[in-house]
């Protein structure tokens, strides 16, 4: 009796119609991980050089745009009416560079307004040294400025680009904030501008009711996918890359209505950009470091037991540059004292290794061990003696801390 395998075949896909699906649908998912081409990383040189030109970027356009609005009508308003609030607060994450962001919107709204306010910024650039000092150098500061509105006339707007510079939390070190409080109640003659990431938010407003003295919030808006892909051209501009054969592409064979081919160069694009935006919650830190970490140079797959390469774009020259789909990194498995120090330095922003240990109440070698691990798992930057989150982890982070009882309740 003859065997015939297609005849066998044929019965087992009439008897297992379903088994027969999924086992072509797992032939197929094999196939295309074996068509994969390898991806390795950018050297380091390339990484540097690029990451130096996205850290000389402008700030994001809708950050000017609405801060420079929500600013103009804060201050028409206090000028205005006595009974107006007098300070605006700017809300954002803990890895928000709110100096940088201070110095573009003021300069920007200065010029366009063209009025007769006198602005004066707080002149540091990190919280001062001697943390039992900030209340008597911010008094300096103030005061500094108190000759140009001898006649109360509203005409002095003082700025505190980040606020985490003026508190430390240990004992003592919230004097600065509690001294801040009581000028708002007693003096109305000046309008306060102030940066706050939403942890130190809530921490102040919790230990000190801070929101019931600064009344007036605004939260920098998250960035959408074609608002990051705009902000990013300076930098994608001045390198020649695609998008990796590896993205999933069930999207690539789209057609684009007109609003998408005026916004987009491809569906690829524009898939791989609606994806940072929701993976990177719409920061502008995070998006740009991810968008970074997702190049990478795509060498040429062995052909030699193919047989057919009619799909596999001959023409290609190897190795190129290729955008590749973007992952978050995981976290190393955290300890709960590893939580307690991150947690400090989303409160504080960046801070001198002396500081986190005096946040965290323990030894100041006991937390440099911590730290040190936590740096070569990439989690914690250490640069300039100063100590902060790698924006690429704050998401996972964010999501870790949170189920983990360490809430961010400022947020939005």
């Amino acid at each position: 009796m003859d065997f015939n395998i297609g005849f066998l075949n044929k019965k087992i896909e009439n008897l297992f119609p379903k088994a027969q699906t999924e086992l072509k649908a797992q032939t197929a998912e094999l196939k295309a991980k074996l068509k994969q081409k390898k991806i390795n990383p950018l050297p380091s040189s390339e990484m540097i050089a690029l990451g130096k030109k996205i850290d000389s970027l402008s700030i994001p356009s809708p950050y000017l745009k609405t801060l420079k609005s929500e600013l103009s009508e804060a201050i028409a308003l206090w000028q205005e009416d006595e009974n107006a609030p007098n300070s605006l607060v700017v809300l954002g994450s803990p890895i928000e560079s709110f100096p940088q962001i201070f110095k573009e919107v003021l300069a920007d709204w200065e010029q366009q307004e063209q009025n007769s306010l006198h602005l004066k910024s707080l002149s540091w650039s990190n919280r001062p040294a001697d943390y039992s000092s900030i209340k008597f150098q911010l008094s300096q500061e103030i005061n500094s400025c108190d000759n140009v509105n001898q006649d109360n006339s509203r005409q002095v707007v003082f700025i505190i680009p980040d606020l985490t510079w003026c508190f430390l939390r240990c004992v003592g070190g919230l004097d600065a904030i509690k001294y801040l409080q009581d000028l708002l109640f007693k003096d109305c003659s000046k309008f306060w501008l102030i940066g706050c990431n939403t942890s130190s938010w809530a921490y102040l407003d919790i230990i000190c009711n801070f929101s019931h003295y600064f009344k007036q919030t605004f939260y920098l808006p998250e960035l959408k996918d074609i608002e990051l892909k705009e902000w990013l051209i300076p930098v994608s501009e001045t390198i020649e890359f695609e998008f990796s054969h590896n993205q999933d592409k069930q999207d690539d064979d789209q057609k684009f209505n007109n609003e998408d081919e005026q916004n987009w160069e491809s569906s690829s694009q524009q898939s791989f950009f609606k994806h940072l935006a929701l993976i990177s919650l719409g920061l502008s830190h995070v998006a740009s470091r991810l968008w970074l970490l997702s190049l990478g140079i795509e060498e040429e797959e062995d052909k030699s037991n193919e047989e057919d390469d009619q799909d596999n774009e001959e023409n290609d020259s190897y190795p190129k540059i290729v955008l590749q789909k973007i992952v978050l990194p995981d976290l190393p498995e955290l300890t709960k004292d590893d939580r307690y120090l991150l947690f400090s330095l989303c409160l504080h922003g960046q801070m001198t290794l002396s500081e986190l240990a005096l946040s965290l109440g323990e030894e100041q070698i006991k937390v440099q061990n911590q730290v040190q691990i936590l740096c070569n798992s990439s989690v914690v930057e250490h640069k300039n003696k100063l100590l902060k989150l790698n924006p690429a982890y704050f998401p996972q982070l964010k999501k870790d801390l949170t189920s983990n009882n360490f809430f961010f309740q400022g947020d939005k």
